[in-house]
């Protein structure tokens, strides 16, 4: 089977790597990004965002394309078009290679590690990034220059019009111009006779004016600006030795402070790559070229803050990396004889071992995206279900998260999943075109051995904040959500209950003189019970809650102060009624079985196990302090 026939079977599986990003939705600042350019005429998008750092005209045009005129868009489409990218962009550096006269088992290597380049993965596997926008466009015009070089005429124009396209979406853009001038070098098999090409200048000129025009506009401060900053130049050195770098279980933490690791490690590279190719400079010039070109920008012009959140930057230098590392791998045919095949095989199974590393990345990569789905997507399914009456509040809710044990030395190699500067109505808005009040808070103390337990750092939306406070925020909004943690990794977004001040009805039984229980039932979430405040309590008072089966035998219980231990009773007000789920599950963690069941609910003392008496509806003393009552699990 020739090698060419391998790029069909490589584009199926790299689709399969990255077909469950089809499910992530919208993340970080999406809200924000997309929706800049709703509700304007295309020919607007060419005016300044003074709100922006960047001035990408053509990005905004691409976008605009996606969305609905309520201002909502597709995201299962643009993950599909992120994904879609990706594959034109493997098969344009595919051809590419062979336009460099690489053998069809070379070119077919360096589209493989450019599939499968895991430094990059954020690029494909979020929805917003330009990064494979840009890069399809630079490689479509290295695939054409041959043709129009050879041809000429009005292809010049539409070469050149491509190119302009191209900086339109990202300024880096113009770094494919030095490598249209190795190309046209290649061809005529003369550098110097290559820069004389004259057209090739007026893309000079293009790209001077149209970065002219990039530098006048007026745009946001802070991101942008002189960098050349050591940590960055260390951050970046990562890509070209993505092979030895990354490790699919975490850094081993003893070499997680070797910084001059990272420079010994791509020096030791360049030398072994100067050995591997000692005929084959023009790969190395390539490849080194193409790294160097397309992340200089980033060290000169961003800052730590900015790059080390940005992996999706590493996808700008992949082609470049991929070409060198497949001509390190791939020695000559003439140079294959049959003494040589100890070597041929030993780089073939070098080769292998990066192309299998390179997957296990990409899917532990994907593990942690899809750890931040449940909360997300249930919160949108809230805020879209949501009338808008008073708003939501939300507790512990993850801004951004990452694993204890990072993929690669330097950087964030986590999630931002929601950060707290966008608001979480917002994610429903573009999702569902509604946008209702939210209000995020964290409480740090619930779950806090779980979380430090679980194999995420998480750093959660909102100020931290007491229960007296949350009380407050509570009672003006008409739900309360909390994201519950486990030690295994999960995250949960619950119901937790909501306040409603001045509550009527006849209470089934009292507590003490300070609680009344109003109702229970049981649902699918749990237990739901209403409480009134009619009185001081002391904050040494919690509730037990025991399901009992015909027999008498505990099913489960759910022990604690109300609303997740978060609005204890000792912050109530009086008049006030308090509404809590209280998630019930047998002693294996199992869902209770459908059918009726005795409820029994009471109060007592934490310190003491002593219990609060008990009054049912007509004031009449219940035994042992328990109010019971039977229940039906639908």
């Amino acid at each position: 089977m020739k090698a060419r026939r391998w790029l069909i079977p490589l584009l199926l599986l790299t689709a399969a790597l990255y077909a469950p990003s089809l499910r992530y939705g919208f993340l970080w600042d999406d809200p924000i990004w997309f929706q800049r350019v709703v509700g304007k005429p295309w020919w607007q998008l060419f005016a300044p965002m003074p709100d922006n750092q960047f001035y990408r005209p053509g990005t905004l045009l691409i976008i605009r394309l996606f969305a609905h005129p309520d201002g909502t868009f597709p995201i299962v489409a643009m993950h599909a078009f992120q994904i879609g990218l990706h594959l034109i962009n493997v098969a344009l550096l595919y051809r590419l290679a062979r336009l460099l006269r690489a053998d069809e088992a070379t070119a077919s290597l360096a589209a493989a590690l450019f599939a499968l380049f895991p430094p990059g993965a954020q690029a494909v596997l979020w929805a917003a990034p330009q990064q494979p926008w840009v890069i399809a466009v630079e490689l479509l015009v290295l695939n054409l220059y041959p043709t129009v070089a050879r041809r000429g005429g009005w292809r010049w124009w539409a070469l050149a019009a491509l190119f302009l396209f191209g900086m339109t979406i990202q300024e880096n853009g113009v770094q494919v111009l030095p490598f249209l001038f190795l190309l046209e070098g290649w061809r005529r098999r003369s550098l110097r006779r290559g820069l004389r090409r004259r057209e090739l200048w007026g893309f000079v000129l293009l790209a001077a004016g149209y970065l002219t025009l990039w530098l006048l506009m007026p745009k946001h401060q802070g991101e942008v600006g002189w960098g050349f900053e050591r940590s960055v130049a260390l951050y970046l050195l990562q890509a070209p030795a993505w092979p030895l770098l990354g490790w699919a279980r975490g850094v081993p933490d003893r070499l997680l402070h070797l910084l001059p690791w990272v420079e010994g490690g791509t020096l030791t590279l360049l030398a072994l790559w100067l050995l591997l190719l000692r005929r084959r400079g023009e790969w190395l010039l390539w490849g080194v070229g193409w790294f160097v070109a397309q992340l200089f920008t980033s060290w000169a012009g961003l800052h730590e803050a900015y790059v080390f959140l940005s992996p999706r930057l590493f996808y700008l230098a992949a082609p470049g990396l991929a070409l060198l590392w497949a001509a390190a791998l791939r020695p000559r045919p003439e140079e294959g004889g049959g003494r040589a095949w100890p070597v041929r095989a030993a780089l073939g199974g070098a080769a292998l071992l990066i192309l299998v590393q390179g997957g296990r990345l990409i899917r532990r990569q994907e593990v942690d995206y899809e750890a931040g789905l449940p909360p997300m997507e249930a919160a949108v399914s809230h805020l879209c279900a949501d009338e808008g009456r008073g708003g939501t509040l939300f507790v512990n809710f993850p801004d951004r998260y990452r694993e204890r044990k990072p993929i690669y030395p330097l950087g964030y190699w986590g999630v931002t999943l929601a950060p707290i500067h966008v608001p979480l109505g917002r994610f429903a808005d573009i999702t569902c075109g509604r946008w209702p009040e939210t209000l995020s808070l964290s409480f740090p103390a619930l779950d806090l051995q779980a979380r430090e337990a679980m194999p995420w750092q998480v750093d959660m939306r909102g100020s931290p904040v007491d229960q007296a406070t949350l009380y407050k925020e509570a009672r003006m909004r008409e739900g309360l959500y909390v994201v519950r943690y486990t030690s295994r990794g999960e995250m949960r977004l619950v119901e937790a209950g909501h306040i409603i001040p001045g509550v009527e009805g006849d209470p089934l039984a009292r507590f003490g003189e300070g609680v009344e229980l109003l109702s229970v039932s049981m649902e699918e979430a749990g237990l739901r019970l209403r409480w009134r405040a009619v009185g001081p309590i002391s904050p040494e008072i919690v509730a037990f809650v025991h399901l009992l089966d015909g027999e008498g035998k505990l099913v489960a219980q759910a022990d604690g102060a109300p609303v997740a231990t978060l609005l204890p009773f000792a912050v109530w007000q009086p008049g006030d009624g308090v509404e809590e789920v209280r998630p019930l599950s047998t002693a294996e963690g199992k869902p209770i079985p459908a059918g009726r069941y005795r409820l029994e609910v009471g109060l007592y003392d934490w310190r003491t196990g002593e219990r609060l008496p008990a009054f049912d509806g007509e004031g009449h003393a219940l035994p042992n302090g328990i109010f019971s009552q039977s229940v039906e699990r639908p």
